[in-house]
């Protein structure tokens, strides 16, 4: 089928912070079938989302209504009975007002000859902007993995005017949730979540630094608590905000999965 051309980022009218829907729109996990729509509604409440064939909505596949999630307004569709290799766009409604346009596009499947795929990690809010995810936003790939690092647990900070939200190190689940939602008011990762479906696994940052199952060298569990309970947090964040299709539903810590892009390749 013939591609659309890439999407500007600029080609969105984006919103301004006192619209329903400050933490833009994404796509993740593609399979040949189906995709895992994401938006955040300010204040919780009734969202109903939709995905076209075309921009104009003249092509609607599916839509429906959910209820966003109290505590973070969160909305997480899981949408089948696509088409493989196919694009389309996709958008919410909530309190009247219309979400940002967001660009997705599933899996292949049976033989193809090409996979586009754009590979990103380690972005520190605090320390450089995100001109990188920008330029990656213009480019025309399928799929965007990233590799980890998507958030940083520390206060490091070089850019006063990107002073990490909360102005200390993440230990709960609170503390989590607002530095994945500031990194998601940023335009230029905005720009890209509406372009591309991503893939995300998650590194030593996302929870602390080099951190591994029982602990992390940086983790004072006399001033922090129990690691336990600081992993919990931050994984259940990055579960939230960057949603998978994890390999034990049961376990938030089974981040390893595989998808299947026909015959072609294995992204595991």
């Amino acid at each position: 089928a013939p591609r659309d051309p890439p999407v500007s980022p600029t080609d969105h009218d984006w919103i301004g912070p006192g619209d329903p829907f400050p933490l833009g729109v994404a796509s993740f996990d593609p399979l040949p079938e189906g995709v895992l729509l994401w938006t955040a509604v300010a204040g919780g409440g009734p969202c109903r989302w939709e995905i076209s064939a075309d921009r104009a909505f003249r092509q609607v596949v599916a839509a429906g209504e959910v209820e966003a999630d109290p505590a973070t307004g969160i909305v997480t569709v899981d949408v089948t009975g696509l088409r493989p290799g196919t694009g389309y766009w996709y958008r919410f409604e909530a309190a009247g007002a219309l979400s940002p346009l967001g660009r997705t596009r599933t899996l292949p499947a049976g033989s193809e000859d090409h996979l586009r795929i754009g590979a990103t990690c380690c972005a520190r809010y605090g320390e450089q902007p995100f001109a990188v995810y920008r330029e990656l936003a213009r480019t025309d790939v399928d799929l965007v993995v990233h590799l980890g690092d998507y958030v940083y647990e520390d206060a490091k900070c070089a850019i006063p005017e990107r002073a990490p939200d909360p102005d200390h190190d993440c230990v709960t689940l609170d503390d989590y949730r607002r530095r994945h939602a500031q990194a998601r008011r940023d335009p230029d990762l905005q720009a890209l979540h509406a372009r591309h479906p991503m893939i995300v696994v998650w590194d030593d940052h996302d929870l602390a630094d080099n951190a591994w199952a029982g602990g992390a060298k940086t983790h004072d569990e006399e001033t922090q608590g129990p690691w336990a309970d600081r992993r919990a947090a931050a994984l259940q964040a990055h579960n939230e905000y960057l949603p998978k299709r994890l390999a034990d539903p049961a376990d938030p810590a089974t981040a390893w999965r595989h998808l299947d892009a026909g015959s072609f390749v294995r992204i595991a």
